[in-house]
């Protein structure tokens, strides 16, 4: 090659993959900060907000070794995949959560047993739910041609983070709720909850007196759980 041959960049792409990345990342960092946010909103209690605090970032971090495992690299189709399954990676969590949270305060089991027994009781139930997740976008995995291999990282990523938050809800989730979490703490709140709510749906059917009765136990539930 001549030495006075000079090369100039004609299109350069890297600055508006870096940006959409970079973006990506920020709005799936956003989704799990919302997610944990409406969860201590609804259950008013920081020790299953923390718990399901530290799935989030666990699942994440198995994802990623599934995808490194699978030979696919962190960029726009990945990113956007991990985004749209951090909104699921708390729901097994919060099935477990609440089950050992009926078994702590209803059977008045110990925190061992009733991380053990509750994680136990709801596995099958949690599994065909992550799997009823995974096969909605496995037509995307299992095609072909161009569209194939454009959707395929998108695909692969949702289903590496369903598999991984159906890991660490069954084992994680358990072994964090026999170390913190506190007998009775959840059920003086639950009643008084149960309260309000019952009585924010007698006032409604009163000044709602022959109108359309729909969205009033929505609306109290909702009412509720943010105050």
């Amino acid at each position: 090659m001549p030495a006075d041959i000079r090369f100039h960049d004609v299109m350069n792409q890297a600055l508006v993959i870096s940006q959409v990345t970079e973006n990506t990342s920020d709005d799936a960092i956003m989704g799990a900060i919302l997610a944990i946010i409406l969860i201590f909103a609804f259950l008013r209690d920081w020790r299953p907000t923390l718990t399901i605090a530290l799935t989030i970032p666990l699942s994440v971090i198995t994802t990623f070794i599934g995808l490194y495992a699978f030979d696919y690299t962190l960029n726009i189709m990945t990113l956007g995949g991990l985004a749209l399954g951090v909104g699921n990676l708390v729901d097994n969590a919060v099935v477990v959560i609440e089950n050992t949270f009926r078994h702590m305060d209803e059977e008045g089991e110990d925190r061992d047993t009733a991380a053990k027994r509750g994680a136990g009781e709801v596995a099958m139930a949690v599994t065909a739910s992550t799997l009823t997740t995974i096969h909605r976008v496995s037509s995307m995995v299992l095609s072909t041609g161009i569209a194939g291999r454009l959707s395929r990282p998108l695909a692969v990523a949702v289903t590496i983070s369903q598999v991984a938050s159906l890991l660490v809800g069954l084992t994680i989730v358990p072994m964090i709720a026999s170390v913190i979490f506190k007998k009775g703490a959840k059920t003086g709140r639950s009643d008084q909850s149960s309260a309000q709510f019952l009585r924010c749906v007698r006032r409604t059917r009163r000044s709602s007196s022959g109108r359309s009765i729909t969205a009033r136990p929505s609306f109290c539930l909702l009412r509720e759980s943010l105050s």
